[in-house]
């Protein structure tokens, strides 16, 4: 809406310039890159159509919102919020600023429901990912509005808040005994009762679960009087589970599209093993007698994602858990019947659609369940249910005469806990009786018994795997010294053991070096492993070495094994590392879902975290600060124990200006235990923000104090600081101390040196010392890790020689860029990370702008861009430097700004924000805004107090260069 009330209309209601408005109000002040814009919306037309298409229709909206003034920016493009008001905004001010009852007034509904714009996926995705969001932030305003209510004795408000509640996760049991204790509170029983069978009703239809166990139990006791009141719900879901549920709900349409097609011989599958058929015309009608309209609505949006989470993810097929054997056979302790619950397991996955839980990822799930303790004798089905099962297989095994072995087993559905099926095989020993249940099971679920025996996926040796078993356990206990010597022991029983082999990997507690010796040795011998392990082994090794198979590994590994959280966290990370930042929001909050309570352990693997961590990435590179903002916040609250999830907070609130909050960031996990001090967050923002004298007395300190990891770090962040200061000298120094103390226990090849010289080679640079930082820049690109793929070393050869190849144009060199160029092409073209795919457009624009072809050089340097604030931010520098040349002022500070957001030690660290900032003053003249470029000059004017003295006269020249832009040149 209009400042003046005027609702948008005429051309910018139209769908696709209608998308560029929602992307613009959910940038808010911030704005969104044209490219961003080009990405989601014509991402399937030819980039010359599509920049034209978005010239349209920025051209229309400007129009149609009454000026241009309503539309800011050239690059990047923002709305004028001092002339157009924004729901959302106003929505994310108010939850920001904690007030709930105005957020919940600002809520309307889902964002952008029911607005489809066809062939643009990536534009879907990301309305996803912001009505998810939404979404949330609303159900924690209702919550938190309904706990005050209930504070106050305000009971008819508190009933209707909680109903508001339920009706957009009306699944949880928790949020309907508030429901419920809020009618009893108003004096309506009946009402609470009412709800109770509603809920019961909902969680038959949707999950084909039994009634909650508390729900039930308050409900049983609300019939009989004195009434009583249950547990009141803990403030501000906090409560990861609950938190992560509200996700669920929010991202069903996303999971919906994942379910596969029906199988052929689905008719055939026992419709017990199965949840609810698929929604059907006929089988809506029959939800017609559900009282509030609302409540409706919101058990459609999460059907998909609850039927996924506790039926089967590939349709009508059941999955299956193999559930404990009871060894009878075995004497004492050593028995084989733990061994043959994963043989079993992995037997039957091999078998052509049948989804199996594996026996790792139930032993994950145990632990998470059990705090990280052993599971109590009984407890597999909720494990079982909790990992997405749909039946469990369990049974016992005996010694017969004759050396003979029998299983007995039975086939339970977990819907109901019928027993379906019950069979007997015999046989020499476990190999066979895995090989015999496994044809009979595979019959039954309507499938074919797979090829082959079971021994030639694992391993011939029963003790081999028992060892291996045991490994598992105590892998998954978080026992990782007991757990490598398991797996060391079965390798030596068989060395051709491929799941012992990765395991071993995994739980490698020595170099990198060792760790890449072992899990290369696993790939060797993944071919003799099942389909599944082998694809959850190379994409280890293909994460590993940066590799482009990651991406088809992941896909197969997430399409054909759905319970497995790995090719979901593989899919993700191929998809950030390729650019595709936006469409990795998907898997990676599927997985944060499949693996939710790892949220609240404090043990073992927390996939839900790296899935967090990762989502985080994906939204900074894609320059979406708030989302990333609201996303680390989510990771905060579920751990608010932990160290790193502050200190990720803190960074993304520094980039956006807001250090107050930083700073209150930091110093939660600075309070913490975990890691002792954590000084180099604070260090980093003190040097963000030009307080240097405070930065380097703590790093000093560090220096004088610390252990020899804290004594590296602070020499490494020393010589950061330096650089903005100026002191280049002292930099040198602080650069080449970290190196020694970084490689200390590196040995390269003669003509080779290790990466702790990047900084110090990059010093030398600044230093005007070209040729030797090239020469280094190149030593550096040999450098190579033992065992390691050829395109990993690769890959680290690309960010060497572009480095190489900027000191060299910096001298005036440009012979070699051009082979340079070509040898970066072919290296980058084998990694699975863009940016070193697109480096090469780097040097090719440098090289163009050292011919004088700056317009061409643009050209270059805007395809090199893998991120404009959390890339290579030199390329920034480079283009901003040519667009300058060009006159083009507003393109250079549309360029240049985002690169003061990227990190100190990371994407910028081969450029200084002093260096940024000259030419942002230059850029901001050159628009006419002089007061910021005065405001950066007096920023390095700081920061250059005491520099060395060939530097000061940069400052010189820029000052002379703003004074200077936009006035006719003096003729002489």
């Amino acid at each position: 809406m209009l400042a003046d009330g005027k609702v948008v209309a005429g051309a910018a209601a139209q769908p696709r310039r209608l998308a560029v408005l929602a992307l613009l109000a959910r940038a808010g002040r911030m704005g969104v890159t044209r490219e961003k814009v080009l990405a989601l919306l014509w991402s399937d037309e030819p980039e010359d159509r599509a920049r034209r298409s978005l010239n349209q229709a920025v051209y229309s909206l400007r129009r149609d919102l009454g000026g241009e003034d309503a539309l800011l920016g050239s690059k990047d493009l923002r709305l004028n919020l001092d002339r157009i008001e924004v729901d959302t905004i106003e929505f994310d001010d108010a939850i920001t600023v904690g007030d709930v009852e105005r957020a919940i007034r600002l809520y309307a509904g889902p964002f952008l429901d029911g607005f489809v714009l066809p062939r643009a996926p990536g534009f879907e995705q990301w309305v996803e990912a912001e009505r998810a969001s939404l979404r949330l932030d609303y159900a924690r305003a209702l919550e938190s509005a309904a706990i005050r209510a209930n504070e106050r004795r305000d009971t008819g408000g508190a009933v209707e808040l909680w109903r508001r509640l339920a009706a957009i996760d009306p699944l949880n049991g928790r949020v309907a005994i508030s429901v419920m204790n809020a009618l009893v509170a108003a004096g309506d029983l009946e009402g609470a009762l009412q709800h109770a069978r509603l809920h019961e009703a909902l969680v038959d239809q949707e999950l084909g679960l039994p009634p909650d166990r508390d729900v039930a139990a308050f409900a049983r006791r609300l019939r009989t009087r004195p009434v009583p009141v249950a547990e009141p719900p803990r403030p501000g879901m906090a409560d990861a589970e609950q938190a992560v549920a509200a996700i669920a709900s929010a991202d069903a349409s996303m999971v919906a599209d994942e379910t596969t097609p029906e199988h052929d011989a689905a008719e055939s599958v026992p419709p017990e093993l199965v949840g609810p058929p698929r929604d059907t015309p006929r089988s809506r009608e029959r939800r017609w007698w559900i009282p509030v309209a609302t409540v409706l609505a919101a058990v459609v949006a999460a059907y998909a994602i609850v039927r996924w989470r506790a039926n089967s993810p590939t349709g009508r097929h059941p999955v299956i858990a193999v559930g404990s054997i009871s060894d009878y056979a075995s004497p004492d302790s050593t028995g084989i019947g733990p061994a043959l619950r994963d043989m079993l397991a992995t037997n039957l996955a091999r078998s052509p659609d049948v989804t199996v839980v594996s026996g790792a990822r139930l032993l994950e799930v145990e632990r998470q369940m059990n705090g990280g303790a052993a599971s109590a004798p009984g407890a597999i089905v909720p494990v079982a249910r909790q990992a997405g099962a749909t039946a469990l297989v369990d049974g016992s095994l005996y010694q017969l005469v004759n050396d003979t072995l029998r299983l007995d087993l039975r086939v339970t559905s977990l819907r109901n806990g019928n027993v379906l099926r019950a069979y007997t095989v015999t046989g020499r020993d476990p190999f066979a009786l895995a090989d015999s249940a496994t044809t009979l099971l595979a019959e039954y679920l309507g499938s074919t018994a797979p090829t082959g025996t079971v021994a030639d996926a694992t391993t011939r040796s029963v003790t081999a795997y028992r060892l291996y078993d045991d490994g598992l356990r105590s892998y998954y206990l978080g026992d990782i010294a007991s757990a490598e010597r398991m797996f060391d022991a079965a390798l030596s029983q068989d060395s051709t053991f491929a799941m012992a082999a990765y395991y071993y990997a995994l739980a490698s507690r020595t170099t990198r070096a060792e760790f890449i010796r072992r899990l290369r040795r696993a790939v060797s011998l993944a071919g003799r492993a099942s389909d599944r392990e082998r694809l959850i082994i190379q994409g280890g090794w293909a994460e590993t070495n940066n590799l482009v198979s990651l991406r088809p590994i992941a896909e197969t590994l997430a399409t054909r094994y759905p319970t497995e959280v790995e090719g979901h966290y593989y899919l993700g990370r191929a998809l950030v590392n390729g650019g595709f930042f936006l469409e990795a929001i998907a898997p990676l909050r599927r997985l944060e879902v499949m693996d939710s309570l790892s949220l609240r352990s404090r043990t073992g693997r927390c996939a839900a975290c790296e899935a967090l961590q990762q989502q985080v990435a994906a939204y900074m590179l894609a320059d979406s600060m708030v989302a990333a903002e609201r996303v680390a916040r989510r990771w905060v609250a579920a751990r608010p124990n932990e160290w790193m999830p502050g200190v990720v907070l803190g960074r993304i609130l520094v980039s956006l200006g807001r250090i107050d909050e930083a700073r209150t960031a930091f110093r939660a996990p600075d309070s913490l235990d975990a890691l002792g001090s954590v000084w180099e967050p604070m260090a980093s923002l003190w040097t963000h923000e030009g307080e240097f004298s405070r930065a380097d007395d703590l790093l000093r300190r560090a220096i004088a104090t610390g252990t020899e990891g804290d004594v590296n770090e602070a020499h490494w962040f020393l010589a950061i600081s330096l650089r903005y200061q100026g002191r280049l000298g002292e930099a040198l120094g602080e650069a080449r101390a970290y190196r020694r103390g970084a490689s200390g226990n590196e040995h390269p090849a003669p003509d080779a040196v290790a990466p702790a010289a990047l900084q110090e080679a990059q010093v030398l640079r600044e230093l005007g010392r070209y040729r030797e930082a090239a020469a280094l820049f190149d030593s550096i690109s040999r450098f190579t890790v033992a065992g390691v793929e050829s395109s990993a070393v690769e890959s680290g050869r690309v960010w060497s020689l572009t480095h190489e190849a900027g000191a060299l144009a910096a001298a005036g060199d440009t012979v070699r860029l051009d082979a340079l160029a070509d040898t970066i092409e072919a290296y980058g073209s084998g990694s699975n990370l863009g940016r070193e795919r697109r480096s090469h457009h780097h040097v090719r624009g440098l090289l163009l702008a050292a011919r004088g072809a700056d317009s061409m050089a643009v050209v270059e340097f805007r395809r090199a861009i893998f991120s404009v604030s959390a890339g290579y931010t030199r390329t920034n520098v480079e283009m901003a430097k040519a667009l300058l040349r060009l006159g083009r002022y507003a393109e250079a500070v549309a360029i240049l700004e985002p690169a003061l957001r990227g990190s100190l030690e990371a994407s910028n660290l081969y450029v200084t924000y002093p260096e940024i900032r000259l030419l942002l003053a230059q850029a901001y003249a050159g628009t006419g805004d002089r007061d910021r470029a005065n405001r950066e000059l007096d920023w390095v004017r700081r920061a250059w107090v005491r520099a060395d003295a060939f530097v000061k006269p940069q400052l010189d020249l820029a000052v002379h260069t703003v004074a200077n832009v936009g006035r006719p040149p003096v003729r002489r």
